[in-house]
């Protein structure tokens, strides 16, 4: 099956834009897009991850459709799916359908090594984001022998149904001399790229500092990047968002939706205002609660943010706060002079 993304898929989309840049303008708070991981389960084990090490239960099928009701009526327009892998729980289909049916985008990040069980699913998606860290010998290396051969058929099927692909990497001391390797296989598959320099974020207990690379050689990694993208290729970022990652590790505070229009919903049922400040904060009880509740209860509990390393939320991030720096490369490629800015 062949196709491009429905009109359905791209107008729950264009709400959930919409949706944060109201919360941005008007200061109103609301869960617009909320981060889910429904699973710790996982099928691989990643060098930088210690997620599957932490378990938790999966919330009942009844209970997790519950919550996506209440998020629909809390303003909930985009849902991501991820984890742990997604694609662990049997009832990932009846997720993606409730979300689908209350008029919310539905993105699914995932491995990829359970995706031909489960293709129909990406008919469903408004976006699909694939775990890549490098070429099959760097990949391999961080996520396990055989992690690397599902991924371009996954891509393939992703490209055949129109849905959009983001491959996100993890950049660490095994991959931060792949760069370039990583943008060519987002050129060569249909994907936009994501790097996300190795942090808090994926671990509680592992030992960050064995990962981190050289900081001359991760600031070099992220400059080529930013090259990369100025040059055309398909990286997301932006000037704003670039120049902002070229002093890690520092993250000085930047203005943020984390809690007022975005949200980190964990494994069982506990609200948080973004996947960093899970590390930091106590969160919110949606099971205890309601979700609506939970949300609003977010409020009260300070930001301990040091600032952002997720690339992704940094450039939703720079585009609310900052439209015209945070502009991307490809939009500014189409402006007279704008690829030189």
């Amino acid at each position: 099956m062949s196709g491009r993304r429905s009109p359905g898929r791209r107008l729950a989309t264009l709400r959930a834009g919409v949706g944060l840049a109201r919360a941005r303008w008007t200061g109103r708070r609301r869960p617009v897009v909320v981060s889910w991981a429904v699973t710790h389960r996982c099928n691989l084990r990643c060098a930088y991850c210690d997620v599957p090490d932490r378990p938790l239960a999966d919330l009942p099928t009844p209970r997790a459709l519950d919550l996506i009701d209440q998020m629909a009526v809390a303003g909930t327009r985009a849902v991501s799916f991820n984890g742990g892998e997604p694609l662990m729980r049997e009832d990932i289909g009846a997720l993606v359908d409730r979300c689908g049916r209350r008029g919310m985008a539905v993105s699914l990040s995932t491995n990829g090594v359970l995706l031909e069980r489960h293709l129909p699913l990406l008919d469903r998606l408004s976006s699909l984001q694939l775990s890549v860290d490098g070429p099959r010998e760097v990949h391999e290396a961080l996520r396990g022998p055989g992690s690397w051969q599902p991924l371009p058929r996954a891509a393939a099927a992703a490209r055949e149904r129109g849905v959009p692909l983001v491959l996100s990497a993890v950049l660490a001391r095994h991959n931060v001399d792949a760069v370039d390797d990583l943008v060519d296989l987002a050129s060569a598959w249909g994907a936009r790229l994501s790097v996300l320099p190795v942090g808090p974020v994926h671990a509680h207990s592992v030992d960050l500092e064995e990962l981190y690379p050289p900081v001359d050689r991760m600031r070099a990694a992220l400059a080529r990047l930013a090259d990369r993208a100025r040059e055309g290729a398909p990286v997301l970022g932006s000037p704003s968002s670039f120049a902002y990652l070229a002093a890690w590790p520092d993250a000085p505070p930047i203005p943020c939706l984390a809690g007022r229009g975005l949200a980190k919903l964990s494994a069982d049922g506990r609200l948080f205002p973004c996947a960093i400040l899970e590390h930091r904060t106590a969160g919110s009880n949606a099971l205890d609660r309601g979700f609506a509740a939970a949300f609003d209860a977010l409020a009260g509990d300070p930001l301990r943010c040091g600032g952002c390393h997720c690339t992704k939320t940094l450039q939703l991030n720079r585009l609310l706060f900052d439209p015209v720096a945070a502009l991307p490369y490809r939009v500014r490629a189409r402006i007279p002079g704008g690829r030189a800015r």
